[in-house]
């Protein structure tokens, strides 16, 4: 649930942060809570076990981490190093000259950012999963 709501905040903060806004606590708040949510999601999801196709749920260390490493990991790694080099370049234009090349690599590096509305797919995945097994179990009880 908490990366629904991640991804849903990202979807309005980044596409605001395109436009230059002048950067507000709340703004600079909701960019580091985003940065550290998928920094520490990473190691979330290499620790949480899944459901095989027969039914039974995973929950060895070595094979959730090897279903995460073909999986989703590059990808995260990806957006969470955009987010990080995001953070260095916006702390080294204020020191820097060159202000513009800068400025076009962090917008670039922005809307890389929205890539994580892929997740969205994948949220909504697992919660129709849920709710479709938490609705057998009804049946099954009744």
């Amino acid at each position: 649930m908490a990366t629904l709501v991640c991804v849903l905040c990202d979807s309005i903060v980044i596409p605001l942060l395109l436009i230059d806004p002048p950067i507000t606590s709340t703004l600079n708040l909701l960019t580091w809570c985003s940065r550290l949510f998928w920094t520490i999601d990473m190691f979330a999801s290499a620790s949480t076990g899944y459901l095989e196709y027969d039914g039974c749920v995973e929950m060895r260390g070595r094979r959730v981490i090897q279903r995460y490493a073909k999986t989703w990991f590059a990808f995260d790694a990806t957006i969470s190093s955009l987010d990080w080099i995001d953070l260095g370049l916006s702390l080294n234009a204020e020191n820097s000259k060159n202000v513009g090349i800068m400025g076009r690599a962090m917008k670039f590096l922005l809307m890389a950012r929205l890539l994580r509305l892929v997740r969205i797919q994948k949220v909504m995945a697992t919660m129709s999963e849920r709710i479709r097994s938490e609705m057998l179990v009804l049946l099954r009880v009744s």
